[in-house]
């Protein structure tokens, strides 16, 4: 089932990400509720041989995780500090169903380890056979007999980065240990090796309530509008309003606060829809419950 529809189910995911304000308020909730503003604050009770705190120990711990995780050395970017990090691994795995971490050990930095957030389109999804070594691939997975992952085979650049695959072979795939890599997802069912998005079973109520919402909107416009129609009181044919133009039917735009006299045999006919309707509230709060 995932193999059939992980790449459609991401992209939905990441459009109703852009589109849908639910969605990108569900986001920035889940990122501020679960990670906060401080991001994981870590508390060291490191204990000497008599049981007591080493508060020397306790002080260099907890100040090299605030430093490690500064921007300039927690993402191999530097754009990024750890809590800003962790928001993002956070979300991507909630809209896309995973995200892949990749520790880099020896990095550029005097902590010599920094962190490299790798979206989902980086594992080939259509990427099946057997390693060099016998192990079984699966969705870009490489796993053992009892399913534990043992390597990643990656494509070097994101398969949507257009501005690199045209100069290199960007989607050429590359063999991570697994050792390297932390697969963020949650999975459902025994024997699962890929994630899928956190919004799959909303996803058609989400787009459907959008659609109705944006009906309704229409509608309102329509009925401020307060249009209508020119009858023929005789049942006869009324000239063009435009002479040059003979069958272009009779009309008028009107502005506020003017009146216009209608031409001979003419009289008119409102339209007034009746929108927006009681039930509207009623129905968008029935469909967001049953998004949440």
């Amino acid at each position: 089932e995932i193999y059939g529809n992980i790449g459609k189910m991401r992209n939905r995911a990441r459009d109703l990400e852009r589109n849908e304000t639910y969605v990108g308020k569900w986001l920035t909730e889940l990122r501020n509720n679960v990670v906060g503003d401080k991001g994981i604050i870590l508390k060291s009770e490191p204990r000497g041989a008599d049981g007591s705190i080493d508060a020397l120990a306790k002080s260099a711990i907890e100040w090299a995780w605030y430093h490690q995780n500064k921007r300039e050395n927690y993402n191999v970017n530097k754009r990024m500090d750890g809590t800003q990090t962790d928001s993002m691994v956070l979300a991507s795995a909630a809209r896309d169903g995973e995200t892949f971490v990749r520790i880099v050990k020896g990095y550029s930095n005097k902590f010599k380890f920094a962190v490299q957030i790798l979206e989902s389109d980086h594992l080939d999804d259509q990427f099946f056979g057997t390693a060099p070594n016998g192990n079984e691939i699966r969705m870009g997975i490489e796993i053992d007999q009892y399913l534990v992952p043992q390597a990643y085979w990656l494509t070097q650049t994101h398969p949507g980065d257009n501005f690199v695959t045209m100069r290199h072979n960007g989607r050429a795939r590359i063999r991570i240990p697994a050792g390297e890599i932390i697969h963020v997802y949650k999975p459902t069912r025994a024997g699962q090796t890929r994630g899928y998005s956190w919004l799959a079973a909303a996803m058609q109520a989400i787009k459907m309530l959008g659609a109705y919402e944006e009906t309704e909107l229409v509608a309102a416009r329509v009925a401020a509008a307060k249009g209508g129609f020119f009858t023929s009181k005789s049942g006869q044919d009324y000239g063009p309003t435009n002479p040059d133009n003979p069958d272009e039917p009779f009309s008028m735009e009107l502005e506020p606060g003017t009146f216009e006299q209608l031409p001979t045999d003419m009289e008119f006919q409102d339209y007034n829809p009746t929108h927006p309707t009681t039930q509207v509230a009623e129905f968008r709060k029935a469909g967001l419950r049953r998004i949440a």
